[in-house]
């Protein structure tokens, strides 16, 4: 990943995040990152899988009981197309589902319904930044509008919000998506 994202686990007694596996292997062309988890009282941070991805970006759902996070594959590729990747919480020995997997656009930015059922994202299509739908369960996304300058997603209880820098003006777009 590009930065430490760094997220708390639902019973406050860790931290989740994504960091790379292989700290002296930096300077060559592939270094995955994977998702670790230390406990707040201190000690060794365990790495908890998510083998053959390289993963960032971890964020649990409102109900605490799914760890996702943003991942591609691990292998070589000359296009790389990032995914949501999503596990049941605790991680240890659960399977990893990758969410998005019918779209074929890199995933941008992602959030979570406050009821945990559904993941919204945006991603870029012929020159525009789309916003989609996915149950976070697995399932097919589904195109839901055109990203307009009214909007951004966001991480707090509801998934989009006003973009700020345009006032007032957006109001309506917003009434029609909150229905």
């Amino acid at each position: 990943g590009d930065g430490l994202s760094v997220a708390w686990a639902p019973d406050g007694e860790s931290l989740v995040f994504a960091a790379t596996d292989s700290a002296d292997a930096g300077a060559r062309p592939m270094v995955l990152s994977s998702i670790w988890q230390i406990p707040v009282a201190g000690g060794e941070p365990k790495r908890l899988g998510a083998d053959g991805l390289d993963a960032s970006a971890p964020r649990f759902s409102p109900d605490g009981k799914t760890l996702c996070f943003t991942a591609t594959d691990g292998k070589a590729a000359i296009y790389a197309v990032s995914r949501i990747a999503c596990a049941a919480w605790p991680i240890a020995g659960q399977p990893v589902r990758m969410l998005t997997k019918d779209l074929d656009r890199p995933v941008g930015s992602w959030a979570f319904t406050p009821d945990s059922k559904s993941i919204y994202l945006t991603a870029e299509d012929a020159g525009h930044e789309k916003v989609y739908s996915v149950p976070a369960a697995g399932g097919s996304t589904t195109l839901v509008l055109p990203l307009v300058p009214c909007l951004m997603l966001s991480t707090t209880p509801y998934p989009f919000q006003q973009n700020p820098s345009l006032g007032s003006s957006c109001e309506a777009v917003l009434a029609g998506i909150a229905g």
